[in-house]
């Protein structure tokens, strides 16, 4: 739907919702008037507004599938193996911590 604005209409949406940028700064970088910055942002939004509303029934309505079962086992066991493989690497630097400050202790002490 951005890329069937006119030109004008989609930069100044661009540069206010993207970039963040102020009707006046948004009036300096496209240059032309705060009038003519906010006719395009209405033009924008209101070409948009459809767009919008037919992607907000589609998250509503992927929000009341059910995951199968199958997908949510394979993403417990895929959790649990990152979770074993991260203790497993926290255990190996520690043990490596332990190992370097007991060489540095008995250089330091002889």
């Amino acid at each position: 739907a951005l890329a069937d604005l006119p030109g004008q209409a989609r930069e100044a949406w661009v540069l206010g919702h993207v970039y963040r940028l102020e009707p006046r700064a948004l009036a300096r970088a496209m240059d032309c008037s705060r009038t003519a910055v906010l006719r395009h942002l209405d033009q924008a939004q209101a070409a948009l507004t459809p767009a919008e509303e037919a992607a907000n029934a589609l998250r509503a309505y992927a929000a009341t599938l059910e995951v199968p079962a199958f997908y949510r086992d394979a993403r417990r066991r895929r959790r649990w193996r990152r979770l074993v493989v991260r203790i497993c690497v926290a255990l190996v630097a520690a043990a490596g911590c332990v190992v370097l400050a007991g060489w540095w202790w008995s250089r330091r002490a002889g």
